[in-house]
């Protein structure tokens, strides 16, 4: 009989790094089919069904296939050995230096504090990010021509037409929008987890058949991982506008080896804690302390932390 865990949420690893483990934290080496590595006290995304061998093109996602393939859980989840969750909504900075027992403690990396987190929620995203904030860019489109090729959207676009027109709607909906959401990190309760990778990987072998790749840079063979971060956010559209499912955005906090740096550090942090200044041409919002300002249609509606 299969043992279905509580909660899998899978940390991606290429390189040593510290390592995060629990019995709902699984540690696991990403493209090990190809490594010339063997990461040590991990799994490998190359047992049972995989595309580990794609790694240099799918990125993290040959993780999320292996789990969706070969792994029984109530929640999956997807983190990075540099970017991880806070848990506990609390910590007071995008970096942490390092990923001590205590620095855990504080993310509330531990199994207690995630299986809680979960109790009120179908679904954990990192915070959304308004794309329309840096300079030169006005939608998702635009952030991802910008950096990517634009021709790939249009292939992507034609695999959806194919194979889940349901969900082109929601797809034209995010890219002509201004919110996103970033990493290929998330928990998802079962059944949308496996509603979720089943279009997914759909769609992406879908442009496989179709694209290109030879001539690129390495960066931007990475094609799927790229196309995977968008589509994580036109899935939740979709569900959104299907399903109303209990959706809770967490913190993304950066992990570093460098050293932590002095008081101006922790004067940087405390301002972006209390001090807020957000300033479009038709909107404005301030934040002091307690003490908060708006201004224009759009301050009250999306600028509000």
């Amino acid at each position: 009989m299969t043992t279905i865990e509580p909660a899998q949420v899978f940390v991606c690893y290429h390189k040593p790094g510290e390592i995060l483990k629990s019995q709902c934290i699984r540690p696991i080496q990403v493209g090990r089919e190809a490594s010339r590595v063997l990461l040590e006290e991990m799994i490998g995304d190359n047992t049972g069904d995989h595309i580990s061998s794609r790694n240099n093109n799918f990125c993290e996602l040959t993780a999320l296939y292996w789990a969706w393939r070969n792994v029984e859980a109530q929640y999956y989840g997807l983190m990075h050995y540099r970017r991880v969750f806070d848990f506990t909504d609390q910590f007071d900075d995008i970096k942490c230096y390092g990923l001590d027992n205590s620095t855990q403690q504080k993310l509330g990396l531990d199994d207690h504090t995630i299986r809680s987190a979960l109790d009120s929620c179908d679904v954990i995203l990192p915070k959304s990010v308004d794309v329309s904030l840096w300079q030169g860019v006005d939608s998702v489109r635009d952030h991802y021509c910008r950096e990517h090729l634009e021709e790939d959207l249009h292939l992507l676009r034609t695999a959806i037409q194919a194979k889940a027109p349901h969900t082109l709607d929601d797809f034209d909906t995010v890219f002509s929008g201004k919110e996103t959401y970033f990493y290929n990190m998330f928990v998802m309760r079962r059944e949308v987890f496996h509603a979720y990778t089943a279009w997914l990987f759909s769609i992406l072998f879908e442009v496989d058949s179709q694209i290109e790749l030879h001539d690129r840079d390495q960066y931007q063979k990475r094609v799927f991982g790229f196309m995977g971060e968008r589509l994580l956010t036109v899935y939740i559209q979709h569900c959104r506008r299907s399903q109303g499912l209990r959706i809770r955005e967490l913190p993304v906090v950066f992990v570093t080896n460098e050293s932590p740096p002095g008081i101006g550090h922790a004067f940087q942090s405390a301002r972006r804690r209390y001090v807020q200044m957000r300033f479009r041409r038709d909107s404005i919002y301030l934040k002091l302390f307690g003490w908060e300002f708006r201004r224009g249609k759009e301050a009250c509606s999306q600028l509000a932390p």
